[in-house]
């Protein structure tokens, strides 16, 4: 007896639901462990940034816990960039032996997944400028981050470092951009005021910022504003 037209499409489809839920289980699946992993490594991560450095053992559990995240879900932008600043400080800490590409793939990747994420932009800027030292290719990515999110703390912060960094280097425009996220900078809080004052310290350009600040209409308050020139104009 041959079984009817409708019959048969209707098995068709249940399968194909059937298949659906499968791929959507696992799917899901992934993503939470995907997810946990990463939240390991953030943890890490997020306690060196607070001045508690790496060891070799939570370094080596950061690494593998990142790694982990990124085999259940390879394209996730957040999940690169995190293990990108994973490796970072295992450099820094001198705990690894990790190659500037593979920190620069990991950033390339998370900007490909997430094209407007804007610090991203800032940390392959960072990569490029002090690593590769290629000061065109860490402008290029200083703009685009300046592109997608013009008051980011951390592409104003690059700006400004890379700009000291490569001062002789840099042309008019490439100056004044410097003097702008500067500005833009002391608009934040305390701590971003110290960590410019710091930089600016660093590459002995007080005087040149000090003129800048005095006919600067930023920061407008008083008292932020007589902090900053008592500490640039000695």
């Amino acid at each position: 007896m041959t079984t009817p037209l409708y019959s048969r499409l209707n098995y068709v489809g249940l399968i194909f639901v059937i298949l659906t839920c499968i791929w959507l289980l696992i799917k899901s699946y992934n993503m939470g462990l995907g997810s946990a992993y990463h939240f390991k490594a953030k943890y890490y991560l997020d306690q060196w940034l607070k001045g508690k450095p790496p060891t070799e053992l939570s370094y080596k559990d950061a690494k593998q816990a990142g790694e982990t995240s990124l085999q259940y879900e390879p394209t996730q932008s957040y999940y690169q960039s995190t293990q990108g600043h994973v490796l970072e400080w295992g450099r820094k800490s001198q705990l690894d032996n990790v190659y500037n590409d593979e920190v620069i793939n990991l950033y390339e990747r998370s900007i490909s997944s997430r094209p407007a994420w804007s610090q991203t932009y800032a940390s392959q800027a960072h990569q490029y400028a002090f690593f590769k030292q290629n000061l065109e290719q860490a402008w290029s990515h200083i703009r685009l981050g300046l592109e997608f999110g013009p008051y980011t703390w951390q592409v104003l912060n690059q700006a400004v470092m890379i700009g000291l960094a490569y001062w002789p280097n840099l042309n008019l425009e490439q100056k004044q951009l410097v003097f702008n996220s500067a500005e833009k900078l002391v608009m934040f809080n305390h701590t971003r005021i110290s960590q410019l004052l710091k930089a600016i310290h660093f590459y002995k350009k007080e005087a040149l910022f000090c003129t800048y600040f005095k006919f600067s209409k930023q920061p407008e308050d008083n008292k932020r504003r007589e902090y900053l020139l008592k500490r640039l104009c000695k």
